[in-house]
Parts: C-alpha cells; sequence; structure tokens
C-alpha cells in the first residue's frame, strides 16, 4: 500500500483518445515499474521519462503489440542485475544500454532513443520494418552487430562523431535506405563488415576523415549506389574484399586517394563503372577485383603497382584501353583478363618499357604502345554550369568533370565528389548556407569557379 500511494503521489499518466488507439505518457517512472503504470495495452503511442531498465523494455517489447510510436527521449537506462533474464539469457544489464535483440520485429513506426543513450545491442531492432525515423543521439558509442538490419522504411542514417564502432551488417538489407553520412565519424572508430550491404534503393554516401578502410562487403548489393563524396580523399588506404559488388557508380575515381594501397579480392566485381583510375601508392590489386564489370572501357594502373591477383580485369568484355605506368612489368595471378579480346585493347606503356611488356606473359597479348600518360586530351574551349534545383546541386559541362568540391560562405568543404562524366547530382539536404562557392576541375589542371547564391 505505501509504495502504491509513492507511485502515485510521483507518477502521472496522461491518457488521450485516437482513432486507433490511445497515447500514453509516463512521468517520473521509477525504474522497473512501468507494468504497473500502464494499464492499456492498446496504446498506439508511448512516452516515458525518468528511470527504466531491462525489465520496463521487456514489458514494452513483449506486452504493448499496438504500439507505432516510442519516445524514450526523456527517460534513462539504469543498471540492474537480475535472477531472470529480460533478452538473451542475460541477467545483468549495462547503465544507458539498449540490450541485445529487445525490440526485434516490432512494428514501431517512430522511435526515439534516450537522450544518455551509449550503446544499441545486437540485433535491438533488426526486422523493424516499419520504422521510417530514429534518432541516434550524439551520446551513442557502439552499434551492434545487426542492431538495424532489414529496417526496411528507413530511409537514412548519421553517425555522429562518439561513435567508436559500428558491427557487423548493423543497417544490411535496409532495402528503402537512400542516403548515408559518415561525414563526422571519429577516426578511431572501427567498422564491422558489410555495414551497408544489400541497401538496394542506396544511391548516395559520405566518406569523412575517419574512413580509413572500407571493410570487407561494406556496400556489396548496393545496386542503386550511384554518388560516393568524399570529405578528406587521402585517409583512405585500402578498399576491402567485395566491398562494391554489383554497385552502379558510373566512374571510380580513386587518383586522389593518396594513402590507397590495396585493392581487395572481389571489390569491385559486377559494377556498372566506365573507368577506373586508381591513385600512385597502390600496390595490390586483389583476385577477381574488378571482375565482370560490364561497361568498364578504361583503366589507368599507376606505376606504383607490383602484383595484380588472378581473374582481376576477367571478362570485362567492354574494355578498349588500358595504360599501365610502372616501368617493372607487374606480376600477374592466373587469366588476369580471362574473356577479354586483349588484340582489340590498347595498351599504354613507358614507352622505355614497351618490350619488355611485350615479352611479358598475358601483357604480350595487348595491342602495346608506348608513352602512356593516363590523361585525356585536353579540350582547348569548354563550357560548364551550376545552379540549384530545389535540394539539389546540379552540374553540367561539355566534357568529363573530374572533381567537385563545394565550400560554404566560411570556407568549409561542405562536399568532394568525383563525377568523372559531364554531369554531376549533389544532394544539398541538410546544408545551411546560402552562399556557396563551386570548385570544378577537368583534365589538364584546368579549374572552373562559380559562386552560387541557393534561393
Amino acid at each position: 500500500m505505501i509504495l502504491a500511494k509513492r507511485l502515485i503521489l510521483i507518477v502521472v499518466c496522461t491518457l488521450v483518445g485516437l482513432l486507433n488507439g490511445y497515447a500514453v505518457e509516463v512521468d517520473n517512472c521509477v525504474a522497473g515499474t512501468l507494468s504497473l503504470l500502464v494499464d492499456d495495452k492498446d496504446a498506439t503511442e508511448l512516452v516515458v521519462k525518468g528511470e527504466i531498465d531491462a525489465r520496463d523494455l521487456k514489458f514494452i517489447a513483449s506486452q504493448l503489440d499496438a504500439l507505432q510510436t516510442l519516445d524514450l527521449s526523456g527517460a534513462k537506462i539504469m543498471p540492474c542485475k537480475l535472477t531472470e533474464p529480460c533478452f538473451s539469457d542475460v541477467c545483468s544489464y549495462a547503465e544507458n544500454h539498449l540490450p541485445d535483440y529487445c525490440f526485434i520485429g516490432k512494428e514501431y513506426i517512430s522511435v526515439k532513443l534516450p537522450a544518455e543513450l551509449s550503446s544499441i545491442g545486437e540485433g535491438a531492432f533488426a526486422g523493424c520494418k516499419q520504422i521510417k525515423t530514429i534518432e541516434l543521439p550524439s551520446t551513442i558509442i557502439s552499434v551492434g552487430r545487426y542492431a538495424f538490419s532489414g529496417c526496411d522504411a528507413l530511409d537514412r542514417v548519421t553517425l555522429e562523431a562518439n561513435v567508436k564502432s559500428v558491427g557487423d551488417g548493423a543497417f544490411m538489407r535496409c532495402v528503402g535506405m537512400k542516403w548515408v553520412s559518415l561525414n563526422r565519424l571519429s577516426i578511431d572508430c572501427e567498422m564491422g563488415e558489410r555495414v551497408f550491404a544489400d541497401c538496394v534503393a542506396l544511391d548516395t554516401v559520405h566518406l569523412g576523415a575517419s574512413v580509413k578502410t572500407i571493410p570487407a562487403g561494406t556496400f556489396s548489393g548496393c545496386e542503386s549506389l550511384k554518388a560516393l563524396c568524399y570529405e578528406h580523399p587521402s585517409m583512405l588506404e585500402s578498399v576491402g574484399e567485395e566491398a562494391f559488388v554489383s554497385t552502379s557508380i558510373p566512374n571510380f575515381e580513386m587518383s586522389y586517394f593518396s594513402n590507397l594501397t590495396t585493392i581487395g579480392d572481389w571489390a569491385f566485381m559486377g559494377t556498372n563503372s566506365s573507368r577506373i583510375a586508381l591513385s600512385e601508392g597502390v600496390t595490390t590489386i586483389g583476385e577477381g577485383a574488378f571482375f565482370a564489370s560490364g561497361n568498364l572501357a578504361r583503366v589507368k594502373l599507376p606505376s606504383t603497382v607490383t602484383e595484380i591477383g588472378r581473374y582481376a580485369f576477367a571478362c570485362d568484355t567492354a574494355l578498349t584501353s588500358m595504360s599501365a605506368l610502372s616501368t617493372e612489368v607487374p606480376l600477374l595471378g592466373e587469366d588476369v583478363w580471362f574473356g577479354v579480346d586483349q588484340s582489340a585493347v590498347t595498351l599504354g606503356v613507358p614507352i622505355d618499357c614497351v618490350e619488355l611488356y611485350r615479352a611479358a606473359d598475358q601483357w604480350c597479348e595487348f595491342n602495346i604502345v608506348g608513352e602512356a600518360s593516363g590523361v585525356d586530351n585536353i579540350v582547348a574551349s569548354f563550357d560548364c554550369k551550376a545552379y540549384f534545383a530545389g535540394e539539389t546541386l546540379v552540374i553540367n559541362a561539355n566534357r568529363d568533370i573530374e572533381m567537385v568540391e563545394l565550400y560554404d560562405i566560411k570556407g568549409m568543404r561542405c562536399v568532394m565528389v568525383s563525377p568523372q562524366s559531364v554531369s554531376a547530382s549533389i544532394d544539398m539536404t541538410g546544408y545551411q548556407s546560402n552562399v556557396y562557392v563551386v570548385l570544378i576541375k577537368f583534365a589538364g589542371n584546368i579549374t572552373k569557379t562559380i559562386k552560387l547564391i541557393k534561393q
């Protein structure tokens, strides 16, 4: 009776009738008591303020089956040790931690997480197919394996600076996700494998300075991926195996990644790229790295390449020209160009090395010419225009654009992209400045600067 009176004094519950259910608000919650305060199991919206623990989260997940909106932004998750497990056969739960698999498969549409939350457990929201929005607080340090996998309606995610680890497959198979920002990740953040794999609608990814490695399978199966926006491209050191399998990026311009050394096995298999340009510093191209890239017509290999794995360019039947800038013929695995009519492909090599390449196994099958520069002919005159169409920056030119850098009025770089085509479209959603300077770079050190005002 005393406990009941105490709860009556410190708890306020408000019920508001809705057409399809009820909104329930609980103030000043005491950890472990939420089940005593929510009588209506048909509630469609729940707002909880105060202290909660694993028992309360279990109640929400197991008893409130009609829930669509969950707001825990005013709640704090307290530690607790129980005699019986609530989730995953675990009896001990940490402070500010969302337990493993706590909301797996729920039908929530909107979720707001506790403001002080530090970690999201493995599979916490896996299979929550209806979630359209979820706010990740800036206090998040870790996102567990498969935490949001299979969240079909989730359309975008931003990972903040405090995040130190993102587990394997954390956002994989989020088939409605279109936009990912990794600009703010800390330099020491550890990314797992296949984090965004099979996000088939994903078309734009923003990479920040912290991304030194693109782990295995990160964007594998992201068939709509067309734009990689680089904040600090020189930081990237390696591309993991199967990292970009079956993506649609029209051109992989990697000549700006001065620290890039390794292209993993099958990294770009089955892409739709028409041009690949690797940076000076790349030494190893893995097995099947560019296998069956159906539109790949041009490849530039830097002077630093020493080894190319088997089947690296096999079945690239659109290939018409290559340049190999190394003065020492790179070592080759088996059947590097299997299925390619090498006699129809022009291979440019340093003029003093023509005979070396003509005498080397597999290389000798190309149409070899001297003076490989890897640089397109300079066009004497060109036209270039840039303008805003709603939240999209559109750039059109009459020749391939190598790089676009966008700066705000304070001189801070907002976006860096490498379209390698005559046009570029950049999503400006979330950028607040009204005045921008666009720096557009073309081959032959040609640049054009345009000042734009966003209405």
